[in-house]
């Protein structure tokens, strides 16, 4: 009979070491929301596991247990589970950097061992697959039904059972990597080489004094594949870091290589992603750049070359000011709230003659507004200044959703036959069809390009459920291109609404295990969705939301609502679709 393993049935024992490592939830399970949590567990500590070794006289099922289990001790180059392989193996086993991810709910089925090449046995153990962490760290949520299928084969060392070919990937269950791993970013220049955008990664925190280190290896080495496409890096290629140390709030990092030819320009923006990636780490307020042992001196830095952690502020990927107003329609008009006060918004979408208008998108920099006629078969675009006219580049199409990128470019979803059609009109101007290819053949509900405009999130329906995706946006030789779209693994049916809230997190409408729809803050990391409590008033129908803003709710009871705390709603207007910029 196949039986299944768990960790705390061997036996396990967890030890808290209190530093400043932490551990991060992972997989697409809905956590409760928390007034004031923020979800950002990085400083928690880091989980010490001790498994038991081994006994005299344990069966072959019994050590693939126990292999597995130890999987999730990183002490001593994985000491613990070396003790269940042959002497040979325990000398030679080099797992890869490559992690499975199975779900704790399954956890492995052990099947009953078969005899394998006479005296030896095999044993073979399945999980279902939630995600897997790729060996340069990206964290890729696995399609729904994915099996993780491993054969153990042992032999006899004296009188016991040791593995003697071990799987050469690790298989962690999704508490191994909240206990081990942490999500973090690096960050690259987007294409114009002006806003950074995070590149997400799980990192090993086990290590304490390498995260560091490991951080800024990283960076050198260059964005993830996925990301790759469209952003740039400063770091010019055979740079290589020397040595990072740390003292109690400045980290050293010294740079050697083809980098002692580097501008000054460069060094400020390599100063830049190295500053926006280590001080996600807590200790972390100052940055020492040296270069061949010599401290570089850039913009904003002491004469010790020390640069302040506020420093680099002009890259923010949110590139969206604490100022910025919040917009809605009310009686067919663009309007926004300013001081807690309702107005008309200045120009031809906040005027009568307009016409009614739908699912406005404001620019950044609130210099023009765009919106859908109420059929959603026109585009409407103005400049939000008074007496400005109102223009329509795009009509007698089925348009879905809009959105401003950073580049003050208007994106538009068109449904087109069984697919979607996306359209980029520059200034919001005359429209040019962006190729996506991989969107022939999905009809998207709604679009949102991030403010860093790298990346877009859309959401599909796929089968019975909605499926939230995230894209890449590849500039190259003046063209613009929408591909790599990869799914965000969650557990939420119906998805009706979503908007960046950072560079890091979704907020999105969607249907939980209740069947209720309240909003969710989904993490573009793909490792956890957390819930927010629903507004009252009736059936939420859109979202939106913004750096440091609160969450803004239109709902069917003809009123705007906002929540700083994601837990008590004020009514903010009467209206309905609200936006922020962007």
């Amino acid at each position: 009979m196949a039986s299944r393993v768990r960790a705390a049935g061997l036996g396990v024992v967890l030890v808290l070491v209190v530093s400043a490592c932490a551990t991060v939830p992972t997989g697409g399970a809905v956590q409760p929301g928390q007034a004031g949590a923020g979800g950002d567990r990085r400083n928690e500590p880091y989980i010490r596991l001790i498994p038991p070794s081994p006994q005299p006289g344990d069966s072959q099922t019994t050590v693939v247990k126990g292999f597995l289990a130890a999987l999730a001790s990183f002490e001593g180059d994985h000491r613990a589970a070396r003790a269940y392989l042959t002497p040979d193996q325990r000398r030679s086993w080099r797992p890869s950097r490559q992690v499975r991810v199975y779900d704790d709910a399954a956890d492995f089925v052990v099947e009953p061992p078969t005899p394998y090449g006479g005296e030896g046995a095999q044993v073979d153990v399945s999980a279902s697959q939630v995600a897997q962490i790729n060996p340069n760290g990206r964290y890729d949520v696995s399609t729904l039904g994915d099996d993780l299928r491993e054969r153990f084969r042992l032999r006899k060392v004296g009188k016991e059972w040791r593995i003697s070919e071990p799987p050469q990937i690790l298989m962690l269950s999704r508490r191994d990597v909240d206990r081990a791993y942490r999500p973090l970013n690096l960050y690259f220049f987007g294409s114009d080489m002006r806003s950074l955008v995070p590149d997400p990664v799980m990192v090993p925190v086990y290590a304490r004094g390498d995260i560091a280190a490991t951080l800024a290896e990283a960076l050198l080495r260059g964005p993830t594949s996925w990301l790759a496409p469209a952003v740039r890096t400063a770091f010019p290629a055979g740079t290589r870091v020397a040595g990072v140390t740390s003292s109690a709030t400045t980290i050293t990092v010294e740079l050697t290589g083809t980098v002692s030819r580097a501008s000054q320009d460069a060094l400020s923006d390599m100063s830049a992603q190295l500053m926006w990636t280590l001080k996600q780490l807590p200790e972390m307020q100052e940055l020492k750049l040296l270069v061949n042992g010599e401290p570089v001196r850039v913009p904003g830095a002491d004469e010790e070359g020390v640069q302040d952690k506020g420093d680099w502020m002009v890259h923010d990927p949110n590139v969206l000011t604490s100022r910025a107003h919040t917009y809605y329609v009310r009686d067919g008009r663009l309007w926004y709230s300013e001081n807690g006060e309702g107005k008309h918004a200045p120009g031809g979408l906040g005027e009568a003659a307009a016409g009614p208008i739908s699912r406005p998108a404001v620019m950044l920099d609130e210099g023009r507004a765009a919106a859908l006629t109420p059929d959603g078969h026109g585009v409407l675009v103005a400049d939000l200044t008074v007496g400005s006219r109102v223009s329509q580049p795009l009509f007698g199409g089925t348009y879905v959703s809009l959105s401003w990128d950073r580049f003050e470019n208007l994106w538009v979803a068109e449904r087109y036959g069984k697919g979607t059609r996306l359209w980029l009109l520059r200034g919001g101007g005359r429209p040019v069809e962006v190729p996506a290819p991989e969107l022939r053949e999905v009809a998207v509900k709604e679009l949102d390009v991030a403010r860093d405009g790298a990346r877009l999130a859309i959401v599909h329906d796929s089968g019975r459920r909605s499926q939230i995706e995230i894209g890449r946006v590849v500039q190259a030789g003046g063209k613009t291109q929408a591909e790599g779209f990869f799914p965000l693994g969650s557990e939420l049916a119906e998805v009706t609404s979503l908007a960046w809230r950072d560079a890091d997190q979704l907020a999105v409408l969607g249907q939980g295990s209740e069947g209720a729809t309240q909003p969710y803050l989904v993490y573009v990391d793909g490792t956890r969705v957390q819930g927010v409590s629903a507004a009252p008033g009736g059936e939420m129908a859109a979202i939106a939301a913004a750096p440091g803003q609160p969450l803004l709710s239109g709902v069917e009871d003809g009123h705007v609502w906002r929540t700083g705390d994601r837990l008590i709603w004020q009514r903010l207007a009467d209206g309905a679709d609200p936006v922020y910029p962007g």
